[in-house]
């Protein structure tokens, strides 16, 4: 049986994920190995290929084209456009469709080139040269002329970066990707005029770009790999806006409805494997649209789905007790994988609007939450830990998150600051509530329990109210309610960008204008001003350090309550191959393929 081991040293956060075969011995062995997996702790962002390619598995995975492969989403905006993207669940689909010119490798989350085959970099780290590959095209689309998609050219990405930078209600892509990073980004996204230059985007020729940077950012190609930047063609957006669909991925949304969204093969793709052979190998991707995690284990064991991302951990315990025969066979039927990721779940609270614009009142409400009941009774232990520190999760080596003092369950404190608020015992408190998603029955059972807890603790009367994603994000950006439930993925594995959502440069001035990645509005100018010094230091210790000191202020300003620390237990059918669990959750569906089922062989084993 082939499991994931994880070592760990909470001190320093240095987390290495370690593959190892383990020997047969008897079910009980095999049990008291998931046991330890599913007691385990975390890791950092080190990735470790499926176990269906561990050279030990005595099965033939030699490549097979063609096929299709069943994932499964619990919810799925219809906005896939890449600068509108604000939820994880469609960037796995809008990934698949729209490429930048770089990309993330799934192994590792190392950059790889994608539409750009090659990049220059200057020897003050502020212009980025970069030589786009002939022969990309655009799908297929009636957008363009006789329906045949064109090819993609060093115009596209400047038409891209420059709609990157246009003020839009839509726009979730400036605040992450260009603003104060890009030369010119900041007037042209004043002037808003898509025939105006933008300054630090230069084209060399068809196929060659140039961008200027304000100053050294060790970060841009991880922005310019998240899926924000997938490039786009003028002709789309001008026919279908926010709804176009049309980019030059490995796969084309040919059909959705309710119930599933249906990818196929893009043929016209640009990039092969390195033994020639043409990407993407399957021929579709069917998404199943599947709210429930019950619903989803069991259509995985009925066969109709491939990879199950999202398990509970009671269920994985009962899923192997179940099927024991298909994890110690040789080929085992499934593979599972524990991910702790870079994801942190919290309560976003209205710093704006009374009554919660009263930092005694945020405060009472982190110090009522009682974070370990959370994991142990509604996670049942899904998590990689209870959020008693910082915003940022403990996935990055050599940022100390457990250095930052958070809030522990302490009624006494709460009540005290709950007092200082104005708000004695409750007395005249107004009704609070809390919105969040509907998606999964997880979401709502932690926010009954938040419920439960601050009635209790300080006799608040919260009415919770689950609404649609869509309407969920749209709410926050206007921060609609007074307590939003939520959770954020890093777009790219570095502390900043869990760090940008507070900060308050860009927060826009219009109480009624959107607000995106700060959802809460949260203004500090000391927190500004450190985490400003740290994105232009270079050395990576004493970036960290401001980062920390921006963290800790936020942190005691309680723009919002940190509840956890999330992690994924994924199981693969072990006919599924180059699918590559990360903690960024980063999907790259071309280089996936299948293999024919194999039948088990069987061998004794011992049972005592």
């Amino acid at each position: 049986m082939t499991i994931i081991v994880y070592n760990c040293n909470h001190e320093d956060n240095n987390y290495v994920i370690k593959t190892k075969n383990i020997m047969k011995k008897g079910k009980i062995l095999i049990l008291s190995f998931v046991t330890a997996l599913l007691a385990g702790c975390g890791v950092d962002n080190n990735t470790s290929d499926t176990a269906a390619d561990n050279e030990n598995i005595e099965t033939s995975n030699k490549l097979q084209l063609g096929g299709e492969l069943h994932v499964s989403e619990m919810e799925l905006n219809p906005i896939i456009d890449p600068i509108a993207l604000v939820d994880a669940h469609t960037e796995h689909v809008s990934s698949q469709i729209f490429d930048g010119l770089v990309a993330y490798d799934p192994k590792d989350l190392s950059i790889k080139p994608a539409v750009a085959e090659s990049w220059d970099v200057s020897e003050d780290g502020k212009t980025y040269t970069f030589h786009i590959r002939k022969g990309v095209y655009f799908h297929d689309d009636v957008c363009f002329e006789n329906g045949k998609g064109r090819e993609l050219t060093a115009n596209d990405v400047l038409y891209t970066l420059k709609r990157i930078c246009f003020n839009d209600p839509e726009n979730s892509a400036f605040s992450v990707v260009a603003k104060d990073v890009i030369v010119g980004a900041n007037d042209f996204y004043k002037k808003s005029d898509m025939d105006a230059d933008l300054e630090g985007v230069k084209l060399i020729d068809d196929y060659t770009i140039q961008i200027t940077l304000e100053k050294p950012n060790d970060n841009i190609l991880n922005l310019l790999a998240a899926s924000y930047s997938g490039i786009v063609a003028k002709e789309a957006v001008e026919m279908y806006g926010h709804q176009q669909i049309v980019g030059c991925g490995p796969f084309i949304l040919a059909d959705r409805n309710e119930e599933h969204w249906v990818l196929e093969k893009n043929p016209n793709y640009y990039l092969k494997d390195d033994k020639g052979n043409q990407l993407p190998y399957l021929d579709k991707v069917i998404v199943n649209i599947i709210p429930s995690k019950q619903e989803d284990l069991k259509q995985f064991n009925n066969d109709a789905i491939d990879i199950l991302v999202g398990l509970p951990a009671s269920s994985v315990k009962k899923m192997v007790q179940e099927n024991i025969e298909g994890f110690e066979n040789k080929p085992p039927k499934y593979i599972l994988e524990r991910v702790p990721l870079m994801a942190t779940h919290y309560l976003e609270f209205n710093i704006i609007d009374k009554p919660l614009d009263n930092k005694y009142l945020r405060q009472a409400i982190n110090y009522a939450i009682n974070r370990e009941k959370i994991v142990s009774d509604i996670l049942k232990g899904e998590a990689y830990g209870e959020g008693y520190h910082g915003i940022t999760p403990p996935a990055f080596n050599g940022y100390k998150t457990n250095s930052i003092v958070g809030y522990n369950f302490n009624p006494e404190r709460a009540k005290e600051l709950l007092a200082k608020a104005g708000y004695p015992d409750g007395k005249g408190a107004p009704k609070i509530k809390l919105e969040l998603n509907r998606g999964g029955a997880k979401n709502i059972a932690i926010a009954l329990e938040v419920q439960k807890q601050l009635q209790s603790v300080l006799n608040l009367n919260i009415e919770t109210e689950a609404v649609s994603l869509a309407q969920k994000i749209k709410d926050e950006k206007l921060m609609r309610s007074e307590i939003f439930q939520t959770a954020w993925i890093a777009d790219y594995p570095d502390p900043t960008s869990f760090l940008i959502m507070f900060y308050g440069k860009i927060v826009p001035k219009d109480r009624n204008t959107p607000s995106y990645p700060n959802y809460s509005r949260y203004q500090n100018p000391k927190f500004d001003e450190l985490f400003e010094k740290a994105q232009n230091t270079k050395d990576k210790k004493e970036r960290y350090k401001l980062l920390l000191q921006a963290e800790q202020i936020m942190i005691e300003d309680a723009p919002v309550a940190v509840l956890y620390y999330d992690e994924r237990f994924v199981l693969i059918k072990s006919n599924v191959h180059q699918f590559f669990p990360n903690p960024m959750d980063y999907r790259d569906y071309a280089i996936v393929y299948k293999t024919e089922k194999v039948s088990p062989k069987k061998e004794n084993v011992e049972t005592h």
